[in-house]
């Protein structure tokens, strides 16, 4: 027998399943929208090698389609590297952009924790120069209006929804801070990468273990007791900026070698979040936390990176980005600053209560006669912009359809039969209150109109 499962780290939506997503992906393009964002889309898989060496330790992730002998390609793993790839190619300097679809990683899949091997994303980016974390605050902006617009719910124990929503938190931090840091706790550079690749593990891994993989990786202890130092430091945005400033002021007074190029990019990246956080005031964003132990693995970020997750749920992050000004360069000739983010769809979806599907309309009659003038009435519904169905003549009863109509959640059943369509009439049945009338056949349309719709 053929297997009937889906593959594994995959799943079915149903109607109601889908009727949420459908409801998510609203309010994010909404909110893509009022930013001005302009639609792209980008194939579903792309060559191989444009996808290397772009995601760091996760490249192993990368779905490889097999070789049939033309184009080697890979499934994407995200929407940015393609993206950057229609920018360099179409030479775009500026542009606001945003994309649904579906991503694919050859992840060990947890449902528990709302990792797929294939989910919906979206994802909004800003191209073009700009003044230092202008771009970079209004993408905050856009993140913390689609987190306060999604209904993601508290479950109770038995795997219900609660009333209680959900609170969240948006943690920042700039990969040229990690550098910095990384540099201050003696990391040598070539370490830096894959180091910050093991931080980043902090979300999945104990502290002990992050430190247990950073000696691996040739770390000595004084290095790793350095980072614990970073990584550890909790305060208010400004105790914690002012940590670094501190830790990188002690380093410049006892320096003997010149200052290079993480250092004065350490030092800029501080000055620019101290604009960055009156823009924050500003937009009146709330809920953001300078976390210096997020470090998102992937490998082009350059500026800017942020994370939105859940408290008390165990579903991971649900809206990362960051700023990603050297990517377009590393695959072409071309170069364009970038900052964006993406939100996990599939995730989101996982924390919000099911949606009925909602019709409209069902047209019936007895044991499924009147065919012909069931159709009439049904397009005229349809062309009213109405969610309508009728039986394709079926002999059913009065209290089957009547029953049917509940179960699949319709509002208004429309019955005609042979002394209806003899006394130009409909009879109406009113499923949300009970009530019961009959109306004449020529003000179906002024009836169906006066009722609330969906």
């Amino acid at each position: 027998m053929i297997s009937l499962r889906t593959p594994k780290g995959t799943l079915d939506l149903s109607p109601a399943q889908s009727e949420v997503q459908n409801k998510v992906v609203e309010k994010i393009t909404r909110i893509f929208k009022i930013h001005n964002g302009q639609p792209v889309n980008t194939p579903m898989f792309e060559l191989r090698d444009l996808l290397l060496n772009k995601y760091g330790e996760d490249t192993k992730l990368i779905y490889n389609l097999e070789d049939q002998g033309g184009d080697v390609c890979s499934l994407r793993y995200d929407l940015t590297v393609p993206f950057s790839r229609y920018l360099a190619v179409n030479k775009i300097s500026r542009l606001r952009r945003y994309q649904i679809g579906n991503v694919f990683r050859r992840d060990n899949p947890s449902f528990k924790t709302g990792r797929l091997r294939e989910f919906t994303q979206a994802d909004f980016d800003i191209c073009g120069e700009g003044l230092p974390m202008v771009h970079d605050a209004e993408i905050l902006k856009m993140t913390y209006d689609i987190v306060k617009s999604l209904d993601a719910r508290k479950r109770n124990e038995n795997s219900t929804f609660s009333e209680e929503r959900l609170k969240y938190t948006i943690k920042i931090n700039d990969r040229r801070m990690i550098m910095g840091y990384l540099f201050l706790s003696g990391v040598p550079k070539e370490l830096s990468q894959t180091a910050c690749s093991s931080i980043d593990k902090l979300d999945k891994l104990a502290l002990e273990d992050v430190h247990k993989e950073l000696s691996e990786k040739g770390l000595n202890e004084d290095q790793i007791s350095k980072i614990d130092a970073f990584i550890s430091f909790k305060g208010r945005n400004s105790e914690t900026l002012d940590f670094l400033s501190k830790s990188l002021k002690a380093y410049l007074e006892n320096a003997t070698m010149p200052e290079n190029e993480i250092i004065k990019d350490f030092s800029q990246a501080l000055t620019e979040f101290e604009s960055l956080f009156k823009y924050i005031s500003i937009y009146g964003i709330e809920n953001i936390t300078l976390d210096l132990s997020l470090a998102r693995g992937l490998d082009y970020y350059t500026g800017l990176i942020f994370e939105v997750c859940y408290l008390d749920s165990e579903v991971g992050s649900v809206i990362g980005g960051g700023r990603y000004d050297n990517l377009c360069r590393s695959i072409s000739s071309f170069s364009v600053p970038c900052v964006g983010f993406s939100v996990g769809v599939s995730r989101i979806c996982s924390l919000c209560e099911l949606i009925p599907v909602k019709n409209d309309i069902f047209v019936g009659s007895g044991y499924g006669l009147m065919l012909e003038e069931r159709l009439k009435i049904q397009n005229e519904l349809w062309d009213l912009g109405f969610r309508t169905e009728t039986f394709p003549g079926k002999r059913v009863n009065f209290k089957e359809q009547v029953e049917y109509c509940k179960k699949n959640n319709f509002a208004t059943v429309i019955f005609t039969g042979e002394n209806e369509f003899k006394n130009n009439t409909l009879s109406i049945l009113d499923l949300t209150t009970g009530d019961k009338r009959e109306i004449s056949r020529s003000d179906l349309k002024d009836y169906v109109l006066n009722r609330n719709r969906m």
